[in-house]
């Protein structure tokens, strides 16, 4: 995300698994802060000690599930982290500034990094399933910080039903051990109660999964049937500020991706590319509007549709 001076011109890496946390060396670049990693419990525990905050401030949960990177990656974070803190028992103004000031410190530390970006420096996850740990679950935590936009390539991985990963996988991967993976993620949702954005669905691949056609022809009526009721239950158990629109991918240019602050996912060739490119984001905000204004909500797609056929 922060690139510092000097470096090579822009390249494309590639994810070989060689590294750990792909998504995130690539994204920082060289010179990352070392604590970028650190939940907000754990900096004020390991390198602020001396910070005076009460304990039920201290040891609140949502100092365990924010990280600095969170913050250091997007300025505006910043406030709606301390507005979040301002909710908590016990953290009045005295308890804010001193927040404040630790988050501040951490911030001018990190200023020898560069702001000029590099279009073009990412990384590409060619195992889209590994990509759930590597891409989705830290864009979940920055999403509860910047409004996001996601665009699944056919149904968002949380509702889909074990049937659909089956057909979509085809043996590819251990179902079992995906839907665990899925697991987490869903358990990461009850965080982003707040969260705000939009999720993308196209009209057509929805009509093929829910009329078992083309490679969802395995599916039972049950299976179709079990997959809709999945679908109803993500629209009704959404944050108020996420909203859900189905519209027609072909015909409003969109393709499977998600954006969250100025960090781009593009699908692809089987995996995931990441970027950080405010240019394309912007260009893809206007492909957005125009998308929102020709869709209709999930639920209203799934009431015109006819019911799967026997």
């Amino acid at each position: 995300m922060y690139v510092t001076k000097g470096l090579p011109p822009p390249v494309l890496h590639y994810d070989d698994r060689q590294n750990e946390r792909p998504l995130s060396s690539a994204i920082r670049g060289v010179g990352k802060s070392e604590r970028w990693d650190w939940t907000i419990r754990r900096l004020l525990r390991d390198a602020h000690p001396d910070v005076r905050l009460r304990e039920a401030v201290r040891n609140h949960p949502l100092f365990e599930s924010v990280t600095l990177g969170a913050l250091l990656e997007n300025r505006l974070a910043v406030d709606s982290f301390l507005t979040e803190c301002r909710k908590l028992p016990h953290c009045g103004e005295i308890q804010i500034n001193r927040l404040r000031q630790v988050i501040v410190a951490e911030l001018d530390a990190s200023q020898q990094r560069s702001i000029n970006a590099l279009p073009l420096r990412g990384v590409f996850h060619k195992n889209s399933v590994a990509a759930l740990e590597d891409v989705y679950l830290p864009m979940w935590r920055l999403a509860q910080f910047a409004p996001f936009v996601y665009v699944p390539s056919s149904i968002p991985e949380i509702a889909k039903t074990a049937a659909v990963l089956a057909a979509e996988l085809a043996g590819r991967e251990d179902i079992e051990a995906y839907v665990e993976k899925l697991s987490l993620v869903r358990r990461n949702l009850g965080s982003l109660r707040t969260a705000t954005g939009w999720i993308f669905l196209d009209s057509h691949t929805l009509e093929t999964i829910l009329k078992r056609q083309g490679r969802y022809s395995c599916l039972s009526l049950e299976d179709a049937q079990q997959q809709r009721c999945a679908l109803e239950e993500m629209a009704a158990d959404l944050p108020a500020g996420i909203k859900c629109v189905v519209t027609d991918f072909e015909a409003t240019a969109l393709s499977s991706s998600s954006v969250v602050g100025d960090l781009v996912v593009l699908y692809g060739m089987g995996g995931y590319s990441v970027f950080r490119n405010p240019a394309m984001v912007e260009q893809m905000r206007l492909r957005h509007e125009a998308a929102r204004a020709v869709g209709r909500s999930l639920t209203d797609f799934l009431q015109m549709i006819d019911q799967p056929a026997a």
